[in-house]
C-alpha cells in the first residue's frame, strides 16, 4: 500500500480497518492498480518500536474515534473534520524522513 492508495481515492475510515492478532487488515475499495474498483485487502503486521498498528490503535482511542474518518484535523477542542487529501500528503512527506523514508516516495 502506498500513500496514494489512501490519499488519492479517499481517506481511510475506521470501518475499513480490522484489527487481528497479527496486526491489522485494511480494505481498499479501489487503488492505482485496481482501476475496476474490485477492491483489495492489505495486511499490516505489528512492527516493534515504530508499530503502525499500535500507533493507529492509540490514535483512535485517544481521539475517541468510533466510526468514520481515521485521519482528521486536530483542534483545540478535540478532533475536527476529515483531513483533506492534500493535508494528509503534506503530513506524510514532512514526517517520512524521521523514520528513514524518502518523502518523494
Amino acid at each position: 500500500m502506498v500513500r496514494s492508495d489512501v490519499v488519492n481515492w479517499r481517506l481511510l475510515n475506521l470501518e475499513d480497518v480490522g484489527f487481528v492478532p497479527e496486526g491489522m487488515v485494511i480494505t481498499l475499495p479501489k487503488s492505482k492498480t485496481d482501476q475496476d474498483g474490485e477492491g483489495r485487502e492489505v495486511g499490516i503486521c505489528k512492527d516493534g518500536k515504530l508499530c503502525p498498528v499500535a500507533a493507529l490503535k492509540a490514535w483512535v482511542i485517544t481521539r475517541g474515534i468510533a466510526s468514520g474518518a481515521v485521519f482528521r484535523t486536530v483542534r483545540k477542542k478535540g478532533v475536527g473534520h476529515r483531513m483533506r487529501r492534500e493535508a494528509a500528503s503534506q503530513v506524510v512527506k514532512k514526517h517520512a524522513p524521521s523514520i528513514g523514508k524518502n518523502p518523494a516516495e
